[in-house]
């Protein structure tokens, strides 16, 4: 490229912008260009240097479509529905088993007095809740008692299973029920501590071959759910379609939302759309 003949079309727009700041650098340096020894030196290393700037190539365009592929389409499409508004129970009924004691809204939360022996609330029927392809985020903590506090009860595909939070004496964590086993006879069996009065964050995943979830940043469940029975234990059936329960325990929630996931069609799709772009 000769810089004496160029022109700022024959530049791209970055370089256009460094051609007319260092044009007139170089019209000063050019005298100095013809002279010799380290002056002559210098001066011809500055001239490289420009040159070289000039013929960088940069698109805006790819970088922005170059840092959408990169992130999660979970990230793009998926919003959080709030589930619970800190203010009251509506969309929600205190769950029917018979000796569940009282529920009420207390200082943005939940609260789940005792029950004899369970208390739990469950989300109304009329709610358009999906059965895969979601995540549910819960906070929760025990107040008072040394059993399960959030035991999740939620759908999954035609079917409905509970992830058991603190159970079996207040340390249980896993899926009820797997093949007929609960959470303390499956594979998901884990042991946790729980602290009174400390607020845990649950998340828990449906997929259309996965049932996965997290206690803060413990991964907890991860189970491939091709082939396997999803089933509820009897007593939390009252629980349908999405319920939390708590067992001989005062329990509070201070969140609970709901993320829809784009099912992995929609996620070739909107892959598809960005790269067509």
């Amino acid at each position: 490229m000769s810089l004496r003949n160029s022109t700022t079309a024959d530049f791209t727009p970055l370089s256009q912008k460094i051609w007319r700041t260092f044009n007139p650098i170089v019209e000063l340096l050019r005298p100095a260009l013809r002279g010799e020894g380290e002056q002559r030196y210098w001066m011809l290393t500055l001239l490289l240097v420009v040159m070289f700037c000039s013929g960088c190539e940069y698109s805006p365009n790819e970088t922005r479509m170059s840092a959408v592929k990169t992130q999660s389409p979970e990230k793009v499409i998926a919003q959080p529905e709030v589930l619970f508004d800190g203010k009251s129970l509506d969309g929600w009924e205190l769950t029917s088993f018979g000796g569940e004691g009282d529920c009420n809204v207390k200082d943005g939360a939940i609260v789940m007095a005792a029950g004899d022996p369970l208390t739990a609330i469950n989300l109304l029927d009329e709610y358009d809740l999906p059965t895969d392809n979601y995540e549910l985020l819960v906070e929760a903590k025990r107040v008072e008692g040394t059993d399960f506090f959030a035991t999740v009860t939620f759908p999954v595909g035609d079917s409905f299973c509970s992830l058991v939070v603190g159970g079996w004496a207040g340390t249980l964590v896993g899926l009820s029920s797997i093949d007929g086993e609960d959470a303390s006879m499956n594979e998901t069996r884990t042991l946790k501590k729980f602290e009174g009065n400390r607020w845990y964050k649950i998340r828990l995943r449906v997929t259309g071959d996965n049932i996965s979830a997290w206690i803060d940043d413990e991964k907890v469940v991860d189970l491939n759910t091709v082939g396997r029975k999803i089933s509820l234990r009897n007593e939390m059936i009252p629980c349908r379609p999405l319920g939390i329960a708590s067992f001989i325990t005062t329990a509070a929630i201070r969140k609970v939302e709901l993320v829809r996931l784009p099912t992995k069609t929609q996620s070739k799709t909107n892959s598809n759309e960005i790269d067509a772009k």
